[in-house]
């Protein structure tokens, strides 16, 4: 199944509604020991309030969404979800106690026999740009896990904080590959440029109308999720100037991905001259793992690292720009902190904000208010296990 057929439901307004064969909220067990998990939001939503499924819906029927994978290892893949099908003879052989599914599999016709297997949570799709926060929160609620969702969204803004001031109102081409020499793009609805845009103030590219077709257009109305037709490598030459380009090569093998990027049409591209690209396989799992991926890819992309750390008590996040010198950081204290790196002091006056650190400064070893700064993305989220 190509990853652009399930762009449209991939972000979704989680609500809990438990139905069929006897079940209800009070048959759904405070915490699972068998867990099942029927798409990759579930799976993502679950896995971040702390669950670990038995059994969950894969990339494909032989590999994990990057976000999910370092989470799913004992996990059963019930193969990749094709033509709406609920994956029933793969969720049975899995022995559930429970189960996480859309509300679409259940208008299909699937949700008899889903909660005949055991208690099912289903959750219906959003609209158009609805937040992923929105997602977690609505879900977390009915399970008294508001405040672990809490936790994760708190962790998150504090690195689409650091990560914003240092990107905002610069332009992002989320490309997939379908063959060698083509590729697709998305619109400005799609689930992973929602988050980059709404998170980190990016902006997406937009092409020519004539060539998203099939309906879409980069802003369509109504609103809605969408992607081009499969375009042709050549048209790279003519697409607006791009600060970064997100890669998704998971649709096609890695022959064809070496064959595109040897392409002069895509090395023609500003943003692969001057290195700005980040590629994975998919970018459209975005529930919280997902969107913490997507946030490191656009750290790769742009050439940032990132540093955090606890100062007074309080996570901090920061991100530096070796090229320009740049330090930005979010969640300081009110007064702010002062940074070290070997003989440079720095004063960082307030709860946000960004400052040139000199040369000879090595934020990589530095210090903030005397606490040690990690370098990486800080491990907020998928911690835990809830048994």
């Amino acid at each position: 199944m190509s990853l652009r057929c399930v762009r449209t439901s991939a972000l979704l307004l989680v609500v809990l509604a438990l139905s069929g064969c006897g079940h209800s909220a009070a048959g759904f067990p405070a915490s699972p020991v068998r867990l099942v998990t029927d798409d990759e939001l579930s799976t993502d939503v679950m896995v971040s309030l702390g669950f670990r499924p038995v059994g969950a819906v894969g990339l494909t029927a032989s590999s994990w969404a990057p976000a999910l994978a370092p989470y799913l290892s004992s996990a059963e893949n019930l193969g990749a979800r094709t033509g709406g099908s609920a994956n029933l003879d793969a969720i049975a052989g899995a022995r559930p106690d429970a189960i996480v599914a859309p509300m679409s599999l259940k208008r299909a016709g699937w949700g008899a026999q889903l909660s005949a297997e055991a208690p099912t949570l289903y959750y219906p799709s959003r609209g158009p740009r609805s937040s992923w926060q929105a997602v977690l929160r609505a879900l977390a609620g009915p399970l008294g896990l508001t405040g672990r969702a809490n936790a994760v969204i708190a962790g998150l803004a504090l690195r689409a904080a650091a990560i914003r001031a240092q990107v905002e109102g610069k332009t992002v081409a989320l490309l997939q590959i379908v063959a060698p020499q083509s590729f697709s793009t998305v619109d400005d609805y799609d689930p992973a440029a929602v988050v980059f845009e709404q998170d980190l103030a990016l902006r997406n590219v937009h092409l020519r109308p004539q060539q998203y077709g099939n309906g879409c257009a980069a802003r369509p109305s109504p609103p809605r999720a969408c992607s081009t037709n499969e375009l042709f490598a050549g048209v790279l030459t003519v697409v607006p100037p791009v600060d970064a380009a997100l890669l998704e090569t998971g649709s096609v093998g890695s022959p064809a991905v070496a064959a595109f990027e040897a392409t002069s049409y895509y090395r023609g591209l500003g943003a692969v001259r001057a290195g700005h690209v980040a590629a994975a396989p998919t970018y459209e799992d975005v529930g919280p793992l997902g969107v913490a991926y997507l946030y490191s890819a656009v750290e790769r992309a742009f050439g940032l690292d990132e540093l955090h750390g606890t100062v007074a008590g309080r996570k901090v996040d920061l991100t530096f720009d070796p090229s320009s010198r740049r330090l930005c950081w979010a969640g300081l204290p009110v007064r702010g902190a002062v940074f070290s790196a070997g003989a440079v002091r720095e004063s960082l006056p307030s709860a946000v904000g960004c400052a040139a650190v000199p040369s000879r400064a090595a934020p990589a070893s530095g210090r903030l208010g005397g606490a040690v700064l990690t370098v990486g993305a800080p491990p907020t989220i998928g911690g835990s296990v809830k048994r």
